[in-house]
């Protein structure tokens, strides 16, 4: 379900950035920006998915401690900073805030990623 409904809104959003930015705006400029961030958004939405399925998964195999553990740390470590150093420091706007947070989704999917490939999800369900 979770899939389906991030196709349909991100499918949206990705096909239609424009037209759902000048819902709110007739300025030109806020329209280009923002929908350049709506088509970043998407990106980190199908790493965002993917990643809640994954911690799902985790948590139903009664995993689920390092993949919270490591959630907090990296919001903490990567994305406030990244996100800081990009927007305010180097000027990037909300595309640094974007990318600091989609930076931040990519690397804990990839680890939730590597942590249920490398789990024995028989040996974990036997324990539950």
């Amino acid at each position: 379900m979770i899939i389906i409904t991030a196709l349909i809104l991100g499918g949206t959003v990705f096909i239609f950035p424009r037209q759902i930015s000048a819902m709110y705006t007739n300025d030109i400029e806020r329209i280009e920006k923002s929908s350049a961030a709506f088509t970043m958004w998407t990106i980190g939405l199908s790493f965002d998915v993917f990643n809640m399925m994954l911690q799902a998964i985790l948590r139903g195999a009664g995993k689920q401690l390092i993949p919270s553990v490591w959630n907090v740390v990296m919001s903490i470590i990567l994305m406030v900073p990244v996100s800081y150093l990009l927007c305010f420091t180097l000027k990037w706007d909300v595309f640094g805030l974007w990318i600091g947070c989609i930076s931040y989704v990519v690397i804990t999917t990839m680890f939730n990623l590597v942590y249920f490939i490398l789990l024995d999800l028989e040996e974990a369900s036997s324990i539950i």
